[in-house]
Protein backbone atom coordinates (compact mmCIF):
# COMPACT_ATOMS: atom_id res chain seq x y z
CA UNK A 1 0.00 0.00 0.00
CA UNK A 2 2.84 2.39 0.88
CA UNK A 3 4.45 1.76 -2.52
CA UNK A 4 1.21 2.84 -4.20
CA UNK A 5 0.64 5.94 -2.05
CA UNK A 6 4.17 7.32 -2.20
CA UNK A 7 4.14 8.31 -5.90
CA UNK A 8 0.69 9.85 -5.46
CA UNK A 9 1.88 11.95 -2.48
CA UNK A 10 5.00 13.01 -4.36
CA UNK A 11 2.93 14.14 -7.34
CA UNK A 12 0.61 16.11 -5.07
CA UNK A 13 3.52 18.10 -3.63
CA UNK A 14 5.48 18.46 -6.86
CA UNK A 15 5.90 21.99 -8.16
CA UNK A 16 3.97 22.96 -11.27
CA UNK A 17 6.74 23.43 -13.82
CA UNK A 18 4.49 25.00 -16.44
CA UNK A 19 5.50 28.52 -17.34
CA UNK A 20 3.01 31.31 -17.97
CA UNK A 21 2.19 31.66 -21.66
CA UNK A 22 2.72 34.99 -23.41
CA UNK A 23 0.35 36.10 -26.17
CA UNK A 24 1.32 39.09 -28.34
CA UNK A 25 -1.19 41.43 -29.98
CA UNK A 26 -1.65 40.76 -33.66
CA UNK A 27 -1.72 44.37 -34.88
CA UNK A 28 -3.18 43.43 -38.28
CA UNK A 29 -6.25 41.76 -36.71
CA UNK A 30 -6.78 43.92 -33.61
CA UNK A 31 -8.51 47.29 -33.40
CA UNK A 32 -10.07 49.83 -31.09
CA UNK A 33 -13.44 51.21 -32.15
CA UNK A 34 -14.62 54.48 -30.65
CA UNK A 35 -17.87 56.43 -30.44
CA UNK A 36 -18.12 60.04 -29.31
CA UNK A 37 -21.35 61.99 -28.93
CA UNK A 38 -22.30 65.64 -29.06
CA UNK A 39 -25.59 67.47 -28.58
CA UNK A 40 -26.41 67.28 -32.29
CA UNK A 41 -25.16 63.77 -33.12
CA UNK A 42 -22.20 61.46 -32.89
CA UNK A 43 -19.03 60.27 -34.63
CA UNK A 44 -17.50 56.81 -34.87
CA UNK A 45 -14.11 55.58 -35.88
CA UNK A 46 -11.16 53.28 -35.29
CA UNK A 47 -7.66 53.37 -33.87
CA UNK A 48 -5.19 50.64 -34.88
CA UNK A 49 -3.16 48.77 -32.28
CA UNK A 50 0.63 49.05 -32.38
CA UNK A 51 1.51 46.51 -29.69
CA UNK A 52 0.61 44.74 -26.49
CA UNK A 53 0.44 41.35 -24.83
CA UNK A 54 -1.41 39.16 -22.34
CA UNK A 55 0.13 36.61 -20.00
CA UNK A 56 -1.90 33.55 -19.04
CA UNK A 57 -0.90 31.26 -16.16
CA UNK A 58 -2.82 28.03 -16.65
CA UNK A 59 -6.24 29.45 -17.43
CA UNK A 60 -5.83 32.67 -15.46
CA UNK A 61 -5.05 36.10 -16.88
CA UNK A 62 -2.20 37.55 -14.83
CA UNK A 63 -1.08 40.62 -16.81
CA UNK A 64 -1.81 42.55 -19.96
CA UNK A 65 -1.38 45.77 -21.88
CA UNK A 66 -2.13 47.28 -25.25
CA UNK A 67 -0.86 50.26 -27.20
CA UNK A 68 -2.99 52.36 -29.55
CA UNK A 69 -1.52 54.23 -32.51
CA UNK A 70 -3.15 57.65 -32.11
CA UNK A 71 -1.28 58.99 -35.14
CA UNK A 72 -3.50 56.73 -37.28
CA UNK A 73 -6.81 57.53 -35.54
CA UNK A 74 -9.57 57.81 -38.14
CA UNK A 75 -13.24 58.63 -38.45
CA UNK A 76 -15.56 56.10 -40.06
CA UNK A 77 -19.06 57.44 -40.15
CA UNK A 78 -22.01 55.06 -40.22
CA UNK A 79 -22.63 55.84 -43.89
CA UNK A 80 -19.28 54.19 -44.63
CA UNK A 81 -17.53 57.41 -45.56
CA UNK A 82 -14.48 58.81 -43.85
CA UNK A 83 -14.07 62.36 -42.65
CA UNK A 84 -10.49 63.59 -43.35
CA UNK A 85 -11.20 67.04 -41.91
CA UNK A 86 -12.36 65.58 -38.60
CA UNK A 87 -9.43 63.10 -38.64
CA UNK A 88 -7.06 66.06 -38.73
CA UNK A 89 -8.95 67.95 -36.03
CA UNK A 90 -8.97 64.98 -33.64
CA UNK A 91 -5.21 64.64 -34.05
CA UNK A 92 -4.69 68.36 -33.34
CA UNK A 93 -3.98 70.01 -29.98
CA UNK A 94 -7.74 70.57 -29.50
CA UNK A 95 -8.02 66.84 -28.87
CA UNK A 96 -5.31 64.14 -28.82
CA UNK A 97 -2.18 66.04 -29.93
CA UNK A 98 -1.21 62.96 -31.90
CA UNK A 99 2.04 64.42 -33.23
CA UNK A 100 3.31 65.06 -29.71
CA UNK A 101 1.71 61.97 -28.16
CA UNK A 102 1.43 59.29 -30.89
CA UNK A 103 0.67 56.42 -28.48
CA UNK A 104 -2.03 55.75 -25.90
CA UNK A 105 -1.28 52.85 -23.55
CA UNK A 106 -3.37 50.71 -21.22
CA UNK A 107 -1.56 48.68 -18.55
CA UNK A 108 -3.43 46.18 -16.41
CA UNK A 109 -2.80 46.25 -12.65
CA UNK A 110 -5.21 43.47 -11.61
CA UNK A 111 -7.70 40.98 -13.03
CA UNK A 112 -10.41 39.21 -11.08
CA UNK A 113 -12.12 36.30 -12.79
CA UNK A 114 -15.87 36.52 -12.20
CA UNK A 115 -16.86 33.61 -14.49
CA UNK A 116 -14.98 31.37 -16.92
CA UNK A 117 -13.32 33.74 -19.38
CA UNK A 118 -14.87 36.86 -17.78
CA UNK A 119 -12.73 39.33 -15.84
CA UNK A 120 -13.06 42.56 -13.91
CA UNK A 121 -9.99 44.46 -15.07
CA UNK A 122 -8.30 47.36 -13.29
CA UNK A 123 -5.49 49.32 -14.81
CA UNK A 124 -4.11 52.63 -15.95
CA UNK A 125 -4.94 54.37 -19.22
CA UNK A 126 -2.32 56.81 -20.47
CA UNK A 127 -3.34 59.43 -23.04
CA UNK A 128 -1.21 62.51 -23.79
CA UNK A 129 1.25 61.28 -21.12
CA UNK A 130 -1.50 61.56 -18.48
CA UNK A 131 -2.25 58.30 -16.66
CA UNK A 132 -5.62 57.67 -14.99
CA UNK A 133 -7.11 54.51 -13.41
CA UNK A 134 -9.88 52.70 -15.29
CA UNK A 135 -12.00 49.61 -14.57
CA UNK A 136 -13.98 47.48 -16.99
CA UNK A 137 -15.28 43.99 -17.72
CA UNK A 138 -13.44 41.94 -20.34
CA UNK A 139 -13.96 38.61 -22.07
CA UNK A 140 -10.81 36.56 -22.72
CA UNK A 141 -10.91 33.25 -24.57
CA UNK A 142 -8.50 30.99 -26.50
CA UNK A 143 -9.51 29.48 -29.81
CA UNK A 144 -9.99 25.74 -30.12
CA UNK A 145 -6.45 25.19 -31.38
CA UNK A 146 -4.96 27.25 -28.55
CA UNK A 147 -2.50 29.27 -30.62
CA UNK A 148 -4.57 32.46 -30.43
CA UNK A 149 -6.27 34.39 -27.69
CA UNK A 150 -9.20 36.77 -28.09
CA UNK A 151 -9.96 39.66 -25.78
CA UNK A 152 -12.86 42.12 -25.93
CA UNK A 153 -13.87 44.98 -23.65
CA UNK A 154 -16.12 48.03 -23.77
CA UNK A 155 -15.72 51.01 -21.47
CA UNK A 156 -16.08 54.77 -21.19
CA UNK A 157 -13.32 57.36 -20.93
CA UNK A 158 -13.72 60.92 -19.68
CA UNK A 159 -11.61 62.94 -22.12
CA UNK A 160 -11.34 65.94 -19.77
CA UNK A 161 -9.21 63.85 -17.39
CA UNK A 162 -6.61 63.84 -20.15
CA UNK A 163 -6.71 67.60 -20.74
CA UNK A 164 -9.07 67.33 -23.72
CA UNK A 165 -11.57 70.07 -22.96
CA UNK A 166 -12.53 71.30 -26.42
CA UNK A 167 -16.24 72.22 -26.43
CA UNK A 168 -16.83 70.60 -23.04
CA UNK A 169 -19.81 72.27 -21.37
CA UNK A 170 -18.20 71.56 -18.01
CA UNK A 171 -15.27 73.80 -18.94
CA UNK A 172 -16.71 76.29 -21.43
CA UNK A 173 -19.93 78.23 -20.86
CA UNK A 174 -22.57 79.03 -23.46
CA UNK A 175 -21.83 76.25 -25.96
CA UNK A 176 -25.47 75.30 -26.41
CA UNK A 177 -25.88 72.73 -29.17
CA UNK A 178 -22.16 72.96 -30.04
CA UNK A 179 -21.18 71.06 -26.90
CA UNK A 180 -19.38 67.72 -27.13
CA UNK A 181 -19.97 65.25 -24.30
CA UNK A 182 -17.00 64.53 -22.06
CA UNK A 183 -17.27 60.75 -22.08
CA UNK A 184 -16.64 58.63 -25.14
CA UNK A 185 -16.88 54.88 -25.59
CA UNK A 186 -14.15 52.56 -26.75
CA UNK A 187 -14.52 48.94 -27.80
CA UNK A 188 -11.27 47.01 -27.66
CA UNK A 189 -11.04 43.96 -29.91
CA UNK A 190 -7.78 42.07 -29.45
CA UNK A 191 -6.46 39.07 -31.34
CA UNK A 192 -3.25 37.74 -29.81
CA UNK A 193 -0.78 35.11 -31.03
CA UNK A 194 0.85 32.59 -28.73
CA UNK A 195 4.62 33.00 -28.40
Amino acid sequence: MLKILLPVVMLAFAKDTRKPVIYTVNTAESVIEWEAKKVTGQHNGKVPLSGGQMVIDGKTLISGNFEANMADLRVEEKNGNGNPRLDTHLKSDDFFSAEKFPKAVFTMTSAKETAPGQYEISGNMEIKSISKPVKFTAAVAPNTVGNKLYGTATFMIDRTQYDIKYRSSNWVEGLGDKAIYDEFQIIVKLVLDKQ
